[in-house]
């Protein structure tokens, strides 16, 4: 989300389930607003990312992390497997680094 985005919707929170997907939105990296991306620690966040050790907030947070592995599940694509019959190492790439890893397979 841009800042217009979040000024708009009046307020964020960060790992809130806001479409029923348990997939949470995020803001664009660089955004200046003082409701956009930042960093929170592991698991003990509550849906606004804020701090807690609450018992009822941690299994919500799991409950949504199940479902949003699930719904992840239909999303991503499947594995792209490059195989020479000589290799030793293997690689992943996900995300951007895809891009330097393909890059690097053609020199």
């Amino acid at each position: 989300m841009s800042a217009d985005d979040l000024n708009r919707l009046g307020g964020f929170a960060r790992y809130e389930d806001v479409d029923g997907d348990a997939i949470g939105y995020r803001t664009l990296p660089g955004t200046d607003h003082p409701k956009a991306a930042y960093f929170t620690r592991g698991s003990g966040h509550n849906s606004k990312a804020l701090y807690t050790e609450k018992p009822d907030d941690y299994v919500e947070l799991m409950e949504r992390l199940a479902r949003k592995f699930g719904t992840a599940r239909h999303l991503v694509p499947e594995p792209v497997v490059h195989k020479n019959g000589t290799s030793k190492i293997g690689m992943i790439a996900y995300g951007t680094s895809h891009y330097a890893i393909s890059e690097a397979m053609d020199e």
